[in-house]
């Protein structure tokens, strides 16, 4: 069985989506991060065999997947953002690709926009160089650019990754015990590389599954951030992911180092909303 863990945090017109997308044949759980838009009651109004899991506070996406997997029966965990909607037939894939290949640790989902375009998601691993080029908008260092987000692959067809995306990624349980948890220092985003990164040094392997087809709305948890908040979110995981696996002896020299590129992106982000204004006028 798959148990499809499910952290939530005010989303609540999305969630119901994201449920009513679900198959009957998987275990559900919804881990709540102290939502305050009646999230968890319209989840046990409409969804009574839903399990739910309430935080009294908001601890983040990492916590709340560990709050979910401390209750999930399943053989896989399935961790799935709550502005999703699955596809007919993806779950099914997502258990037929572990099944043909019993040393596959983890499966990665093909993402979808709500118009139903491929996006080239589930990307490689970051490095300093890759940071810039992507706070820089690939202007910068593009070849590392381009290995990061692997352009060479059109997300069509199975292969296997160094990473997956965190929007929908799949492990096996016994795995996700193994390896260990996820790390509740990570409050929003980088928690997928490190899991990837620990997966990867255990000997496991990881698989893209494009038959996984999944829609994903995006930032809709995190829209309170802001797109400035959410870069800085973004990149405060970076750097302490970075320094976990040695990747970085000092996370003040890579704050040096990425910190300009952040202000320089925001200083033309605003300067073009204030051209496009004007020209709007």
């Amino acid at each position: 069985m798959v148990s499809v863990i499910i952290p939530s945090y005010n989303t609540a017109g999305l969630l119901a989506e994201c449920l009513e997308s679900l198959p009957a044949s998987v275990e559900i759980i919804v881990a709540d991060n102290a939502s305050t838009d009646g999230s968890t009651q319209m989840v046990r109004q409409r969804f009574p065999r839903v399990k739910v899991v309430e935080s009294p506070e908001n601890r983040g996406y990492g916590a709340a997947c560990n709050a979910g997997a401390h209750c999930a029966t399943g053989e896989f965990l399935l961790f799935l953002n709550s502005d999703t909607r699955v596809e007919p037939g993806a779950i099914d894939a997502i258990v037929n690709a572990f099944r043909a290949e019993p040393q596959t640790a983890a499966i990665a989902c093909h993402e979808l926009t709500a118009s139903g375009e491929t996006v080239s998601g589930c990307r490689s691993h970051h490095t300093l160089r890759s940071a810039v080029s992507f706070l820089s908008g690939y202007r910068l260092f593009r070849r590392e650019g381009a290995r990061y987000r692997v352009t060479d692959w059109d997300r069509q067809t199975d292969r296997c990754v160094d990473n997956v995306s965190g929007f929908a990624w799949a492990i096996r349980r016994d795995v996700f015990h193994e390896v260990g948890w996820f790390d509740e220092k990570l409050f929003l985003y980088c928690e997928e590389e490190d899991m990837a990164l620990r997966l990867m040094r255990g000997g496991y392997r990881m698989r893209y599954c494009a038959a996984a087809r999944i829609v994903h709305l995006g930032a809709r948890s995190s829209g309170e951030l802001g797109r400035l908040g959410r870069r800085r979110r973004w990149l405060e995981s970076l750097v302490y992911l970075r320094r976990k696996h040695r990747h970085s002896l000092c996370r003040c020299c890579d704050r040096i180092i990425l910190y300009p590129f952040l202000w320089m992106w925001w200083i033309g982000s605003v300067f073009k909303k204030s051209t496009d204004s004007r020209t709007d006028r």
